[in-house]
């Protein structure tokens, strides 16, 4: 890999970070409505794919996450109520 992309850095594993998302589900309770809820589990699997994306080409879609999805931010925060922010 190092001749090919000389420039890049490896410094994870897609399988880790995601299972690490995935894991953080777990850890804050939320499994139940990732499973029962497309559209929450779709902005997970989104920000999954995030790290897909070229470094410089993060930041908008990241954003634009944030944006569409606030709306489940209270039925979150309702399951769960560790959650601050």
């Amino acid at each position: 890999m190092a001749t090919e992309f000389p420039q890049a850095v490896h410094s994870g594993c897609f399988f880790h970070y995601t299972q690490a998302i995935y894991r953080r589900i777990q850890t804050l309770e939320l499994t139940i409505i990732y499973v029962q809820n497309g559209e929450i589990r779709t902005c997970c699997r989104k920000l999954m794919a995030l790290a897909l994306l070229p470094i410089d080409q993060i930041e908008l879609p990241f954003y634009n996450l944030r944006i569409k999805y606030s709306r489940f931010s209270q039925q979150i925060k309702s399951k769960n109520p560790k959650i601050t922010s």
